[in-house]
């Protein structure tokens, strides 16, 4: 969501607020038929889910003007706030042979402790509820910025047609855990 002040033709102060999902590269879906015909995707190695929550301050301002006919107006925007992560735990649907007959099927967390438990593929059946771990959730303040390049066309249109490129940041005092640590 934008809200802005337009200061003169050529510049416009804006506010900032943005909903995100981050994602580690190394993330892959995977998708896993179990015994029972039902297949389950999730992501292998996935310890937490990660919401991010950016406020902004910024500014937009124009390079050139629009021309009459088919126009192009080119100009750049930066924008600069507070970044707050939500970090709620992943959990796996994971099932237990007991007594060589019953079968039990748990939403589990990854615990350090056990870590062979969340990899082992013969126990995984697919990923529990989204909304399991809501009430485990932990936050983490940061700091959050972009720039890019602005391109609005069309002088005399009824609706605003406007393309943007460029750079976005997040900036965190330490890692966020989104997969299990590796030893690279």
């Amino acid at each position: 969501y934008n809200s802005g002040k337009i200061k003169s033709y050529y510049q416009t102060n804006y506010y900032h607020l943005e909903l995100g999902y981050m994602k580690d590269p190394r993330e892959k879906n995977q998708t896993k038929i179990s015994a029972n015909g039902r297949s389950g995707s999730f992501s292998f190695g996935k310890i937490n889910n990660v919401i991010n929550l950016r406020f902004g301050v910024g500014r937009k301002k124009y390079l050139s003007e629009k021309e009459k006919r088919k126009g192009l107006a080119v100009g750049y925007t930066y924008q600069l706030g507070p970044s707050v992560a939500f970090i709620k735990p992943y959990y796996l649907n994971t099932f237990t042979v007991q007594d060589n007959q019953t079968i039990t099927v748990d939403a589990e967390r990854y615990n350090e402790e056990m870590p062979e438990r969340f990899t082992d593929l013969s126990v995984i059946s697919g990923k529990a509820s989204f909304f399991k771990g809501f009430d485990e959730m932990s936050i983490r303040a940061g700091l959050q910025g972009k720039l890019g390049a602005h391109f609005a066309m069309g002088a005399f249109d009824k609706s605003v047609k406007a393309f943007e490129t460029g750079f976005m940041f997040d900036l965190f005092a330490s890692r966020l855990p989104i997969m299990i640590p590796s030893e690279t």
